[in-house]
This record gives structure tokens, C-alpha cells and sequence, in this order.
């Protein structure tokens, strides 16, 4: 697949997570009070799945210059929910090595959370009857999607690095 068709997915991808970060924001600061949690399973959900589209573009990037299909794609994991945020976990790790420690541990446990958060944010289980939200953790929220907003630059700056030289 040549670097344009590429530049132009890649650039797709992130206008979605963009999309699905700020729908939960809108989301997030529509909320009249603290007790009120009718909107949050969609907040959470949409969170989660800018994270997942953070995954898909890196999993995307990683693959140049070799030709792209659904095979190839399905092989490395863009069809799957777990390759996709452990991708973004794996390279927010190496992104953020200058960051304190402190700092890493409290993004890690927000990464957690939003692991949790496409299970339980839309999804009622028969395991797990006693509801969607998990009200404790909602509390996190608003942590969450600075936290996503934080991997989205991220993409944003490897997205500007690629469409520069994308062998780096």
C-alpha cells in the first residue's frame, strides 16, 4: 500500500477517536449533578472505544510499508478489542518513559478502568446483575478522558512524524 493510502486511513482513524473523545466529553459535561449517572455508560463506553481506535492506528502505523488487507490486519489484531488497547498500553509506555513515575502509575490504573469500561458500560451480563455502572469507578471519568486525550496526541504526534518520514 503506498504512504498516501496510508497517511489517508491513518488520518481517518484518528478523526474517529477524536470523534468518539469529544462525544464523551459533550457527554460528561452535560451532567447536571454528581448523582446523576444516566449518561455515563456512554461516556465510558465512548471512551473506550477512542482508546480502541488509538490501538487500530497504531497497529495500522506499525505495518508499513507492507501492503495491507483484512488478513494482515486481522492477524496483528485489528479486529480484536485486547490487541488493540494492549497496543496502546505498550506504547504509552515507551512514549511516557520521561515522565515520573508517579504519574505513570496513576495512568496505568486509569488504563485499567477503561479496560473494564466496555464490559460494563453497555453490556448487562448475567454474571454480574447488579447493573451497567459501576458508580465507584465513574468517579474516574473525567481522569479517563484526559488520559485518552493524552494517547490521542500521542497518535496525533507519530501520525505528523509519519507523514514525514514513515520508516521512523
Amino acid at each position: 500500500m503506498e504512504k498516501d493510502k496510508y497517511i489517508t486511513l491513518l488520518e481517518t482513524i484518528l478523526k474517529n477517536a477524536n470523534r468518539f473523545k469529544d462525544s464523551a466529553a459533550v457527554i460528561l459535561k452535560s451532567l447536571p449533578t454528581e448523582n446523576d449517572y444516566r449518561n455515563l455508560s456512554s461516556a465510558q463506553f465512548l471512551l473506550y472505544c477512542a482508546m480502541e481506535e488509538c490501538g487500530k492506528f497504531l497497529i495500522v502505523k506499525d505495518l508499513y510499508p507492507k501492503k495491507i488487507d483484512s488478513s494482515s490486519l486481522r492477524s496483528n489484531g485489528f479486529y480484536r478489542h485486547e490487541p488493540k488497547i494492549n497496543r496502546v498500553l505498550r506504547n504509552f509506555e515507551i512514549d511516557t518513559k520521561e515522565l515520573n513515575i508517579e504519574n505513570i502509575k496513576k495512568k496505568r490504573e486509569l488504563f485499567k478502568i477503561i479496560l473494564k469500561y466496555r464490559s460494563k458500560s453497555l453490556y448487562v451480563d448475567y454474571s454480574d446483575v447488579d447493573g451497567v455502572i459501576d458508580v465507584e469507578e465513574d468517579r474516574h471519568l473525567i481522569e479517563v478522558c484526559n488520559v485518552v486525550k493524552f494517547v490521542i496526541l500521542l497518535c496525533q504526534d507519530k501520525f505528523n512524524r509519519f507523514k514525514i518520514n514513515p520508516l521512523l
